[in-house]
């Protein structure tokens, strides 16, 4: 089936196109760039065309984001730019194709390698490594984006964000294939029922309902898949890397059917909001240097459940259905005099009560509506002396007037900090104060031997004897 997405049945199916004023030759089939000819000599590559239809030609080297404007401009790639180290570095010959392609494993380019991976060792991964025959954006796939009809000229979903930094015309009318494959109609039958078109549901969707998937999708990358070490992090991985593989089942992200129409304005917009922190990486790309986990929505933003599969490991399949639950949830609780305010508001309030943050700052605006401290509409709210000595402790005094959102913050800051934390179906640990993460140390014991240390499962409800057991048969050592 891989075979005849590339190669015809038959010879005289292929159409072979030189361009002009260069010894560039390339071969199409139903429309589409399948295979280019760089020399005239016959050393026929994949175009990323061919690579999107086949992804498995050739092998693949993944790139870190940051190199590809330089690609784009006519560089060659440099081994720094690799994602990979000395260790992991695949065996190559000089002179042998490779695909050059995102962290996600979409290609962007198709090149030769300029030394062999043990030059490449020597070097330590430094200097020139792949000399690039084709990529996003140049002639020939210039020429396929405005002249072809095929959907398989068009930019995958995951390199979508880059439209605007390759400067593209417009594209060429896409007329989806017709299916002609009477098995597939038999089979339809047979069921009784014919699903609709989903190609029609999908262009029904509103800007609203668009908008709607990429702000969900948007807190779901940030609250369970992008990690803090991972910062700063440029827009387009974020997408392709956190966003497509957490977008709510049933959707499809099309930034072109929002209202942003760009991932630079989404991006934009969350920093407005004031969940996000952005600067410029240049090229027209913007860089997510910090997330503002205390902000109102990331907070009450309650993640749903995604099914991931890797194609990698088809033994994965069921990873998620069979993940045990696993969750931290950050509670306040009022300390000292603070419990004066939340036992103005409910009577029955106990000191050993927590709330989760939402539930706390409704709390406080209650209490600031009952004792009459703030005007209908108004943004500043005066103090009395529960709100001056609890929350500001005398830095302000009864009468003193404040930004409601200054006493908010305050509010939040003078409350004890305590965790929830539940897996599996136990009833979970309550922990007071910070978090302690697991502490993990390396001590030496007598000559050569070491052993490792590891301190703080128990917070987490991890057992340290089901631990020891499983890193026993993960690495091979003694517990």
């Amino acid at each position: 089936e891989e075979r005849t997405l590339l190669i015809p049945n038959k010879a005289g199916s292929f159409e072979i196109t030189k361009l002009k004023g260069s010894r560039i030759s390339f071969y199409s089939h139903n429309d589409v760039p399948i295979l280019i000819d760089t020399n005239s000599k016959g050393s026929l590559l994949p175009t990323v065309f061919g690579l999107w239809l086949v992804p498995n030609q050739l092998l693949t080297l993944h790139i870190n984001p940051g190199a590809l404007p330089y690609l784009l401009n006519g560089a060659e790639l440099m081994a720094p730019g690799v994602r990979c180290t000395i260790e992991t570095l695949p065996d190559f010959e000089e002179n042998q194709p490779v695909a050059i392609a995102f962290p996600s494993g979409v290609a962007v380019a198709v090149g030769t390698f300029l030394v062999s991976s043990k030059e490449a060792k020597r070097n330590q991964l430094k200097g020139r490594l792949v000399h690039i025959e084709h990529i996003l954006g140049d002639y020939l796939f210039t020429l396929a984006w405005k002249t072809s009809s095929s959907p398989h000229c068009s930019l995958p979903e995951e390199l979508e964000p880059l439209r605007g930094d390759l400067h593209l015309p417009p594209r060429a009318d896409v007329i989806e294939p017709e299916i002609e494959e009477k098995e597939d109609e038999n089979e339809e039958h047979e069921n009784g029922e014919v699903e609709g078109n989903k190609e029609e549901q999908i262009e029904e969707v509103s800007s609203e309902l668009m908008d709607k998937w990429f702000d969900e999708t948007f807190l779901q990358a940030l609250k369970t898949s992008l990690q803090s070490e991972e910062l700063p992090i440029t827009g387009s991985v974020l997408y392709s890397l956190h966003m497509l593989p957490n977008r709510p089942k049933g959707s499809k992200l099309d930034l072109k059917n929002s209202s942003y129409k760009k991932l630079g304005k989404f991006l934009q917009s969350k920093a407005k909001e004031g969940l996000i922190t952005c600067k410029s990486a240049g090229n027209g790309e913007l860089q997510i240097t910090k997330v503002n986990t205390d902000h109102q929505l990331y907070i009450e933003f309650e993640p749903y459940s995604v099914k991931k599969t890797s194609d990698n490991d088809p033994g994965n399949d069921n990873l998620d259905e069979n993940k045990e639950y696993f969750k931290i949830t950050k509670l306040y609780r009022p300390t000292g005099k603070l419990f004066d305010i939340f036992r103005c508001v409910n009577e029955s309030s106990s000191k050993s009560d927590c709330y989760i943050r939402k539930d706390a700052v409704k709390i406080l605006w209650d209490y600031v509506s009952m004792k009459e401290l703030s005007k209908s509409g108004a943004k500043s709210v005066s103090l009395d002396s529960i709100l001056a000595s609890a929350i500001f402790k005398g830095q302000k005094n009864e009468g003193d007037s404040v930004s409601k959102e200054q006493l908010g913050t305050q509010f939040i800051s003078a409350l004890q900090e305590n965790f929830h934390i539940a897996r599996g179906h136990e009833e979970g640990n309550m922990i007071k104060g910070k978090l302690t993460p697991i502490e993990s140390k390396q001590e030496r014991r007598g000559g050569k031997k070491y052993v490792t240390r590891v301190k703080g499962l128990e917070t987490y409800i991890l057992s340290p004897k089901d631990i020891a057991k499983d890193l026993r048969k993960r690495f091979s050592v003694s517990t």
